[in-house]
């Protein structure tokens, strides 16, 4: 996890900014600070003091690049935020770097439990991961079937503005309901053995898996679908690849399945997986 399926996303962010790649290994660190500080459900006073210190850390990195970058604007996508205006409106210094905070909690830790989440499926199944191997425009089937099988958010919230009927219940208006995905995506009645990780089903239409018209929920629906999900296709298809390329053999380092752990997020907190490098 630490050393391929976390720093792939965060790399991508942080290359996507156009901030110096010299800084990778700091994004990194304050990367794990402020999701171990998002998900301190027992409020270590510890893990609550780091998470602060990375915020102030953060903005003493970013404000400065962030006013050199509205002065002297290049082609990466942090310009773009310096540039982007609305009605003559733009976003405030504070306002892009809350922004870089965004990306890298929502960007890296759904992007690096699927990478994760997806070697683990494929190596608990291996004629798939060998069909995978030959054939790599499996990949996207394979990523779309860990989005429904192994889901990285497995919550998420929502408030109807009306009563709404659900199973002989009514849900009243304006009532926070915590809509659980990893459940939806196992409804017997929607897919065929939900309990099974198949690559080749035929319930789940690879076509539309990421866009707000996928049969599965992990990226919700409407409009809250994930902004992210073709740049989280595209990152999972190079890393995937990147790594079958480079190692033409691999398996449970333990010869057993990791358990996944977490409960607003999960994924294995551990995948020690044994390589072959090619020669």
């Amino acid at each position: 996890m630490g050393q391929y399926a976390t720093r792939f996303p965060i790399n991508v962010i942080v290359d996507m900014l156009g901030l110096d790649r010299a800084d990778h290994g700091r994004f990194h660190v304050w990367y794990t600070s402020m999701i171990d500080f998002l998900g301190n459900l027992s409020q270590d006073p510890e893990i609550a003091a780091a998470g602060l210190r990375t915020r102030d850390e953060l903005a003493a990195y970013m404000i400065p690049i962030i006013q050199d970058r509205r002065a002297h604007p290049g082609d990466d996508l942090l310009s773009v935020l310096c540039t982007a205006e609305i009605d003559g409106t733009r976003m405030s210094d504070e306002d892009i770097k809350a922004f870089v905070s965004l990306l890298l909690a929502a960007g890296g830790e759904t992007t690096d439990k699927a990478i994760a989440g997806l070697f683990r499926n494929l190596l608990a199944h291996p004629e798939q991961l060998a069909a995978v191997r030959e054939d790599r425009t499996l990949i996207p089937a394979a990523f779309a079937e860990t989005l429904r099988f192994t889901p990285p958010v497995h919550m998420i919230f929502r408030q109807p503005c009306e009563d709404v009927e659900v199973s002989g219940g009514t849900i009243p208006a304006g009532a926070t309901v915590t809509c659980l995905i990893g459940a939806a995506n196992r409804d017997e009645s929607r897919y065929a053995d939900p309990d099974t990780f198949n690559i080749f089903r035929a319930d789940l239409t690879t076509g539309s898996a990421f866009s707000a018209a996928a049969d599965h929920l992990a990226f919700a629906l409407g409009r809250h679908f994930c902004v992210g999900a073709l740049l989280a296709k595209t990152e999972v298809e190079v890393g995937v690849n990147d790594l079958l390329d480079a190692f033409p053999t691999m398996a449970f380092a333990g010869g057993e399945v990791p358990a996944e752990s977490g409960v607003f997020t999960r994924g294995p907190g551990s995948l020690r997986v044994r390589l072959t490098r090619r020669a």
